[in-house]
């Protein structure tokens, strides 16, 4: 019986040894485990930002350069009652009319619209990173924007304004019939519509740009509280080790003991 007791004490000195070996190999790895996690989620919130940042930046731009669509349409408009009242010819008044708007504001609409498709672009990256930094325990971000795809309505409303410029430029130079008193409201009135789908379209700017900002400051938040989290994760998964090392220590010395002294009674050998 004596010998059973003594192999039970050595399997079980073994095994103690072998979980705080394990315990304090579960220590090391969890602070191995927290620094590998939290670099690489700072990476990812970095990112994350980086990316919002970008298309923060090209909202901006967007707005500056729609900024300077509306001063160009307000030339526009000047040139048009300008030349109204200077030209009495219709089809000189309605090439003067055409070379105007292609000289002034065509081109800063293409702008506008290649900045908004590489906005729209950026939008699309902004949302796939964050549902890349969704994927993070703890974490439940919103996605970028109140609207669904509100940087292709942006696109869309601009290539509207851009074509129907441009059916306004072509539309002058065919209608040579018109007075000119027609020609000039014509133009006047649409100008005045530019003006209104420019405002719509940097109303919408204002909206993607406070939804970008608040998520700019989730992230900034993200990277101060996660790192937080997951430390006290780490603590916690190192006590639970400890309590289990100091449980299998424990065990070390009653079976060591045990080993020593044969001759100890149950009650001996846990007092």
């Amino acid at each position: 019986m004596k010998t059973f007791k003594k192999i039970v004490a050595w399997v079980a000195a073994i095994v103690s040894i072998i979980g705080m070996v394990i315990a304090v190999a579960g220590i090391f790895g969890s602070w191995v485990l927290y620094s590998n996690v939290t670099n690489v989620t700072l990476s990812l919130l970095t990112a994350g930002d980086n990316v919002v940042m970008a298309a923060s930046n090209g909202v901006n731009r967007l707005d500056e350069r729609l900024d300077v669509s509306q001063q160009r349409i307000d030339t526009v408009d000047d040139k048009v009652i300008s030349l109204g009242e200077e030209l009495e010819d219709t089809s000189l008044l309605g090439t003067a009319i055409a070379n105007t708007i292609g000289d002034d504001l065509i081109p800063i609409l293409e702008a506008v619209g290649d900045t908004a498709a590489m906005i729209r672009d950026t939008a699309t990256a902004v949302d796939d990173a964050i549902q890349a930094i969704n994927d993070i325990p703890f974490v439940s971000l919103d996605g970028i924007f109140a609207e669904a795809n509100i940087f292709a309505e942006i696109a869309d409303s601009i290539t509207a304004i851009e074509t129907s410029i441009e059916e306004t430029q072509k539309e002058v130079q065919e209608r040579r019939e018109d007075r000119i008193e027609d020609m000039v409201d014509r133009v006047t009135g649409k100008t005045d519509e530019w003006r209104g789908k420019v405002t719509g379209v940097q109303n919408k700017l204002g909206e993607a740009d406070a939804a970008l900002a608040d998520s700019s400051d989730n992230l900034a938040a993200l990277k101060i509280s996660l790192p937080r989290t997951f430390m006290l994760i780490t603590i916690a998964v190192n006590l639970l080790f400890l309590l289990i090392g100091i449980a299998f220590l424990s065990l070390f010395f009653h079976g060591f003991s045990y080993i020593r002294n044969p001759e100890q009674s149950l009650n001996e050998l846990l007092l």
